[in-house]
């Protein structure tokens, strides 16, 4: 081999091994500089990428009552009221969960039909439409009376079954006036004039409402031995609801107030 040959081939291996390790010799292959660098930008996404998922997937609206309606008994009841003016019952249907009523309410809101939930353990009432505005209302009912606790009818001391469902007998006799109540411990219970227009029930059915002593009959007689009041389970059905006791999911809370008492909503006092 001569000088000028060896001088050549000499030159040409270290040059083929620089051009082999650049990058314009690694066909395909990615700038490692590069790759790091798209790796850390995976590994931390962006605020701008951040704030648009949530936008995407916003905290759901949070319900007007707790998920867990408390223990107790479980179904529907179906009642009759009449007054001293009503021919024919006036019908009342309770649905009913733990600390939970469920039951039309006795206006339309907003000119729909409408739904009444009242929690007796937390004293709240919700109300909202069955259809139309996704919204409900949510009210705080006044604290129990100091004297709550007082039920102005005497136990008799007896026991009746109504419909399967064993209540204790209460009686207040004043000549040929009377009440009567039967009432079953344990199952949640508001008064009918929350649930129904034209009849006003005696006082004492006023202490039973909001809390679990579900009055399962009630009679009121005059002094003339007239009935003025009844109130009477005309259906049992024990059981899990199939209709929800709170607002429908979706459903938000509504500005403004609405007219009546917060037991009544939309209705006088």
């Amino acid at each position: 081999m001569s000088p000028k040959a060896f001088s050549v081939g000499a030159f040409a291996a270290p040059a083929l091994v620089t051009l082999l390790l650049s990058p314009l010799g690694c066909s395909g292959c990615r700038d490692k500089t590069v790759a790091n660098a798209d790796a850390g930008l995976a590994a931390t996404p962006s605020a701008s990428a951040s704030s648009s998922t949530a936008s995407l997937f916003p905290a759901p609206p949070e319900l007007p009552l707790p998920e867990d309606p408390g223990p107790g008994w479980e179904g529907s009841i179906r009642m009759g009221l009449r007054g001293p003016s009503q021919r024919e019952d006036v019908r009342i249907f309770f649905t009913i969960k733990g600390d939970r009523v469920r039951y039309d309410a006795p206006i339309a809101y907003k000119g729909i039909e409408a739904v009444t939930v009242v929690d007796v353990a937390l004293r709240r009432l919700v109300l909202f439409p069955k259809e139309g505005e996704k919204e409900y209302r949510r009210f705080e009912l006044p604290p129990d009376p100091a004297d709550a606790a007082t039920f102005p009818l005497p136990s008799t001391g007896k026991k009746e079954t109504v419909l399967g469902l064993e209540c204790d007998v209460y009686e207040l006799k004043r000549g040929k006036a009377s009440s009567t109540a039967c009432i079953h411990e344990g199952i949640a219970f508001v008064e009918p004039s929350m649930a129904a227009m034209g009849v006003t029930p005696p006082r004492w059915v006023h202490a039973l409402s909001l809390s679990k002593r579900f009055l399962v009959r009630g009679l009121e007689v005059d002094e003339q031995g007239r009935e003025t009041f009844r109130l009477e389970a005309k259906a049992i059905a024990a059981g899990p609801p199939r209709i929800p006791l709170n607002a429908p999911l979706g459903y938000v809370q509504a500005k403004g107030k609405i007219p009546g008492s917060p037991f009544r909503p939309g209705l006088p006092d």
